[in-house]
């Protein structure tokens, strides 16, 4: 039999760990909160995820429920209702729209409804054309809004899109993102090391981008932007961005953990999102290291 934990723990859940800014900043959240790691719990939806090693190196647990598509969310549901009723979590906090469906679901499968406060971390403040499996996914969390205990967004920006949308929570509150001024900030000696190791010279102006490559991130139009500017290089960091078509003065990295290092090497950064920005923590990392922002 599992041993059980001596105090409820804390059990966020969120579809994935494969790099994104809520992402990152789930896993910078729980990693502050070293002194009780043991009490806490990370469930996503996906497997796999560049995150997931450094939460696990930091001794937090991580479990997946092996979910690869909507199609396995009644399977997922079930297998996190019956983590649930074995864990007895005194808060689930999920983030994003599809944990914050099944992270409800689950509670009502478990029993626990009453007994465990239920968070959402919604970030976006606007979706664009979604598929509509999502809109099934947005359609649900609207009813069950009004049952959760509160609804944490990042943006006054993202609560006014989902009041417009028809969510009616209870309570809610605006929490920022959280970037740490001790990680992220101008490292002067990164300019010249960062850049030989790219290949950049010194008089080249360096732009950076740092962002996933998705239709709300608007990649084409960052790089049309930036396309035959002279003594102008493009650095593209982010998943699918090593993918990118090839274009002169573009250096696309794909994901890499060192961002801090080419935010010192980089003279702007440049966001170009079309939609659904309720407030970019890439920007907020740039400016703390000291970066213009073109957003």
């Amino acid at each position: 039999m599992e041993r059980m934990p001596s105090m409820e723990p804390t059990m966020y859940v969120i579809s994935g760990l494969h790099g994104g800014g809520a992402e990152r900043l789930l896993t910078n959240i729980v990693l502050r909160q070293a002194a009780r790691k043991d009490k806490i719990l990370v469930v996503t939806l996906l497997p796999g995820g560049v995150f997931r090693q450094t939460l696990e190196d930091a001794g937090v647990e991580v479990i997946d429920l092996g979910m690869r598509h909507d199609g396995h969310a009644p399977i997922g549901a079930l297998r996190l209702a019956a983590l649930i009723r074995r864990r007895r979590p005194a808060v689930v906090h999920a983030w994003m729209h599809h944990a914050a469906l099944l992270a409800f679901a689950a509670l009502v499968l478990a029993g626990r409804r009453k007994s465990a406060r239920l968070f959402w971390g919604l970030f976006c403040s606007d979706l664009g054309a979604v598929p509509w499996q999502f809109r099934i996914v947005l359609a649900l969390t609207r009813l069950a809004s009004r049952h959760v205990e509160a609804v944490i967004y990042n943006a006054p920006e993202a609560r006014e899109f989902h009041r417009r949308i028809g969510y009616r929570e209870r309570r809610s509150v605006v929490i920022s993102n959280w970037v740490d001024p001790e990680i992220f900030r101008h490292d002067a000696g990164e300019r010249g090391v960062l850049r030989t190791e790219l290949g950049i010279d010194a008089e080249s102006v360096v732009v950076a981008i740092v962002a996933r490559v998705d239709p709300e991130k608007d990649w084409s139009g960052m790089l049309e932007a930036v396309r035959g500017l002279p003594g102008v290089v493009t650095v593209a960091v982010g998943k699918g961005t090593e993918q990118l078509a090839p274009q002169p003065g573009l250096v696309a990295l794909g994901w890499r953990d060192d961002v801090v290092r080419i935010l010192s090497a980089a003279d702007i950064f440049l966001l170009g999102s079309s939609w659904g920005e309720g407030a970019s923590l890439a920007v907020s990392e740039a400016m703390s290291c000291g970066l213009p922002c073109i957003v």
